[in-house]
Order: C-alpha cells, then structure tokens, then sequence
C-alpha cells in the first residue's frame, strides 16, 4: 500500500501569483449561471414598466462576448395602449436591430371594425413603440455586461472561493471535493 501526503491550502495561504492564477481560472471557467434568470428578471420589470403586457411565447435572445452584432433582443406577442404586437426575431444576430415589429389596431369598443380586420399602426406610433423597445434591448445588454463583469470582479471571484471553502493545492490547482 502506498500513501502519499498531499499539501492543501486555504486561498489566503497560496502565493499572491498562485491567487492571481486561480482568480483567472475562475475568470476562463465561469458559466454565468444565473444570468439568463437576470435577465429575465429585469426584462419583465422594463415590460411592466412600459405598461407592455406579455400576451404569449416571450423568449430572450443575447450575446455577450463583446463582438459586433451582440447585444440583446426580445420576441413574443404582446399589447401595448391599443395595439397588438408580434416581434420576431430576423437575422443572426441579438440586438435591438434583430427584429420584425408588426403592429395592429384594436379597439373591442368600434363596431366599424370586423374582427378579421387589421390595422397597421400608423407611422408615430410604431415609431414610438419601436424606441421604447430599443431602449429596453440596450438596458438588458449593458446589464447583461454589468452582471458578468460583476461576477468576474476580483472580489466576487474570492468571496465564491471563500464561502465555498475550496482547497488547492500549492501550484493553485483546485482540490476535487
């Protein structure tokens, strides 16, 4: 049988160069796992500010690698004042630019409109619509980078270490638990 002893330490007890190394391990490794929750979060709060409610099939698409084309964009049906809206997404990127927004009147109060009637949206309007719609894409995206670059922060990244308690060994490498 042969027994082998093996050193582990603390973060605190690593070399300030060991720490820096394990610090961007976890920078390289880090999955963000919540932000999809955030952003979903905070996206319904912009909706409900926006007094835009959520009629069906809502999805959120970003990326954010800070590369052109990324960003955020949202698709589903949804009413706002008296209009209908169907948001879909075009092309292959994930920014306010990467939709199609068709609008359409309604008023349950009209009788001069039939039900199989469709009214666009006149040009204010869906204009109006189109930047309230922008400018919640931009917000998702620059939080969406505000979240991860929270999470990557130095102090983040050791208060994950720390409360998780890992272990590693002198060159840095992270003990399996």
């Amino acid at each position: 049988m042969l027994n082998k002893t093996i050193n582990l330490y603390n973060f605190e007890e690593l070399d300030k160069k060991v720490q820096e190394k394990v610090i961007e391990t976890f920078r390289e490794q880090n999955t963000f796992d919540f932000l999809e929750e955030d952003l979903r979060m905070l996206l319904d709060e912009k909706l409900e500010k926006e007094k835009i409610k959520v009629i069906s099939n809502l999805e959120l698409y970003y990326s954010l690698g800070y590369s052109q084309g990324d960003g955020a964009c949202f698709i589903g049906f949804f009413d706002w004042k008296k209009y209908h809206i169907k948001i879909t997404h075009s092309g292959n990127d994930y920014h306010h630019n990467s939709k199609n927004i068709y609008m359409y009147y309604y008023d349950e109060n009209r009788e001069d409109i039939s039900e199989d009637e469709e009214i666009e949206a006149d040009e204010k309007t869906y204009n109006e619509f189109e930047e309230i719609y922008c400018s919640i894409c931009d917000y998702i995206e620059k939080s969406g980078y505000r979240i991860m670059e929270d999470e990557n922060s130095e102090e983040a990244i050791i208060e994950t270490i720390k409360s998780n308690e890992y272990t590693f060994r002198e060159n840095g490498e992270m003990e399996n638990a």
